[in-house]
């Protein structure tokens, strides 16, 4: 009797502590969605709600956003069973277009996780929007265009003039007008064409900027990507050999047609 009295007392003493532990809630889920947002100019805000519904006190050791355009202030770290605090988040859009996606890492002595994860949310609409956001081109080689299409939408009620628009690279270019303008709903394609040089090996990173009439949107720019590789080719050995350019064929003609070499090669 005296064995299983003083399991019992152990099995309890157990379970106790197994439910007296903290754990770290955030109250209205681990995702905050601003939806679409058109105002860039004003950075998004929103208080986050941490909970503290375990039995235990928690501890918040750190609250650590991805990116230096978020910031997420804590009113409190530390939290009685029942108590809870707020992070106040910041997130500049500076920058930012389209799908937006920021987390803030959250670390406590929470049970069953110590380690949390906030996810921001926002779709970031400007006046002249394009899709894609930007440009991935498939691999690249030296001499040879590879083309791309984008379309530019305008999302706001009033016509949207593009006063100027400019490149940094010369191996990249479209078929757009200095000057254009796109109705309210509107789109406009364009074709943007590569032809990378021996120079541009390796990464490739090329812009388009845009200038406008709009207040909210003064200037933009489409971003180009690729890999540019030599325009060499592999043989089935897998050694790599260089096409003959038109001189070595005109080389080797005259020499194929010189009858001084024939003959010499008929004397050895």
């Amino acid at each position: 009797m005296r064995r299983l009295r003083n399991a019992v007392i152990i099995g309890l003493l157990w379970s106790a502590s197994l439910q007296a532990q903290p754990k770290l809630v955030m109250v209205a889920g681990d995702t905050y969605d601003w939806g679409v947002v058109t105002d860039v100019a004003t950075p998004l805000k929103s208080k986050i709600e941490l909970k503290n519904v375990g039995t235990q006190e928690v501890v918040i050791d750190e609250v650590r956003p991805a990116c230096g355009c978020t910031l997420a202030p804590l009113e409190k770290s530390r939290l009685q069973p029942g108590e809870s605090t707020f992070m106040n988040i910041t997130l500049n859009l500076t920058g930012s277009n389209g799908p937006l996606l920021k987390n803030v890492y959250i670390n406590s002595n929470s049970i069953p996780f110590s380690s949390q994860t906030l996810i921001l949310k926002a779709f970031v609409q400007r006046p002249i929007q394009s899709d894609p956001l930007y440009v991935a081109l498939p691999p690249l080689v030296v001499g040879k265009t590879v083309t791309a299409t984008v379309k530019f939408k305008n999302t706001v009620k009033v016509p949207v003039t593009i006063t100027e628009n400019t490149s940094n690279e010369k191996t990249m270019t479209t078929n757009l007008k200095k000057t254009f303008t796109i109705q309210p709903g509107d789109s406009l394609e364009t074709t943007v064409k590569v032809t990378p040089t021996k120079d541009k090996i390796g990464y490739y990173h090329a812009m388009q900027f845009f200038k406008t009439n709009h207040a909210d949107q003064r200037q933009f720019e489409l971003n180009i990507y690729g890999n540019v590789q030599d325009n060499t080719v592999a043989d089935a050995s897998g050694k790599t050999s260089v096409t003959p350019s038109k001189a070595n064929k005109s080389s080797k003609k005259r020499k194929s047609s010189d009858p001084s070499s024939s003959s010499n090669a008929s004397g050895k």
